[in-house]
C-alpha cells in the first residue's frame, strides 16, 4: 500500500456532496460480491488511475463513474499525491485544484510532468477563473483537459478519461 493511500476500503457507507448534501452509495459497497472473475489481459488488466481529491463525495463519484474499466487509487494531500506519482505507474492523473488547508493541486503538475503522464483537471473553481490566462498556464504546467465537478459528469467523465488513456498509446506508436 503505497503512503497516503485512501483504498477502497470505505467504500461501504453513502457518501455526501460537501456542497449540496446529495449522496449516493457507492456500486462498489451495494455488490462487492460481483467482483469476481473478469478477464485479464497479458499485462495490466485495466488502467491505472490516481484521483487527487480531498473530498470523499468526489473521489467516490468518480470511482462510480469509471467502474471497474480502471483501477483507481485516491490521494488526499499534495505529498500523498507526489509520493504516489513518483512511485506509482499510473495511466491518468485526475486532479482537483482545491484541496484542504489551502493546498493548491497543481502543484502535482510538476511531478506528472516529469513522468510524462496525461492530467485531466476535475474541479469547482469559477469558471471565470480558468478562461484564457489561467488554462494556458495549467496546461503550460502539464494539464491535459479539465472537467468542471458536477453531480451529472459521469458520461462525460468517462469519455475524456478514455481518451485520455488512449492518446499517448497513439503517440508512443508514431514516435520514432
Amino acid at each position: 500500500s503505497l503512503p497516503g493511500n485512501d483504498s477502497s476500503a470505505n467504500l461501504t457507507r453513502p457518501v455526501n456532496c460537501p456542497k449540496c448534501g446529495h449522496f449516493f452509495v457507492p456500486a462498489t459497497a451495494r455488490s462487492a460480491e460481483t467482483h469476481s472473475s473478469s478477464p485479464v489481459t497479458p499485462q495490466r488488466a485495466r488502467a491505472r488511475i490516481l484521483v487527487v481529491e480531498d473530498q470523499n463525495y468526489f473521489a467516490e463519484l468518480i470511482r462510480e463513474a469509471l467502474g471497474e474499466n480502471y483501477e483507481t487509487t485516491v490521494a488526499s494531500t499534495l505529498s500523498a499525491a507526489r509520493a504516489m506519482v513518483d512511485s506509482g505507474n499510473f495511466d491518468l492523473v485526475i486532479l482537483d485544484l482545491s484541496l484542504e488547508e489551502g493546498q493548491d493541486g497543481s502543484h502535482v503538475l510538476k511531478t506528472t510532468r516529469k513522468r510524462d503522464i496525461p492530467v485531466l483537471i476535475f474541479t469547482a473553481r469559477d469558471e471565470t477563473e480558468l478562461y484564457g490566462g489561467g488554462w494556458d498556464q495549467l496546461k503550460a504546467a502539464g494539464a491535459t483537459d479539465i472537467l468542471f465537478k458536477g453531480i451529472n459528469v459521469g458520461d462525460e467523465l468517462r469519455k475524456r478519461v478514455q481518451a485520455l488513456i488512449a492518446a499517448p498509446q497513439k503517440q508512443s506508436t508514431q514516435a520514432t
